[in-house]
């Protein structure tokens, strides 16, 4: 596990349970703000009730996963979440803060997770359809758009999304 890394005055860590509220705090105004024009005020909602559960309805990884944490000084700006599943590196609960974006830190993020598998291993994600910039991003760090599926936001809810796949060694993060 690589220690704390510090730039641009953003600290990069791993999760611990006193985190708990913040990272609910955080996500609920993130997914606000990212899927309230495509999913809806009422849908969105429902998501962000979900953060309720004790693993904040499964951002927080059972076995085998990592959360990890972007905060400046102000608090978390920024999370990802990832669980190694046989050769594949599954992502979720990727988000920055506005503010944050598009300034390498989600790259930034993604590196620091990734050095923790074989480059041989394949990392996956979904990114809804609508989410336009999110598959521009990951396509820009070498994913590949694997093609569209139903993903299920809440239980019985679908909506599109792409998955996206590379393999970890391919990536281009700096």
């Amino acid at each position: 596990m690589p220690g704390l890394v510090i730039q641009n005055e953003i600290e990069i860590s791993l999760f611990c349970d006193e985190d708990r509220q913040n990272l609910r705090e955080f996500l609920a105004a993130a997914w606000l703000e990212a899927h309230t024009d495509e999913l809806g005020e009422e849908l969105s909602s429902l998501l962000v009730s979900r953060l309720d559960a004790p693993d904040l309805g499964g951002v927080i990884p059972s076995d085998n996963g990592c959360v990890y944490l972007a905060r400046s000084i102000s608090g978390i700006v920024g999370s990802l979440v990832c669980a190694h599943r046989g050769e594949v590196v599954h992502i979720w609960a990727c988000y920055l803060a506005r503010h944050y974006q598009r300034k390498g830190l989600g790259r930034r993020m993604l590196k620091i997770a990734m050095a923790e598998y074989s480059s041989e291993f394949v990392a996956g994600l979904y990114v809804l359809k609508q989410s336009t910039s999110a598959q521009a991003f990951y396509t820009r760090l070498g994913f590949i758009d694997c093609g569209e599926v139903q993903f299920e936001v809440v239980p019985g809810t679908y909506t599109p999304a792409r998955i996206m796949q590379a393999r970890i060694g391919n990536l281009v993060l700096g």
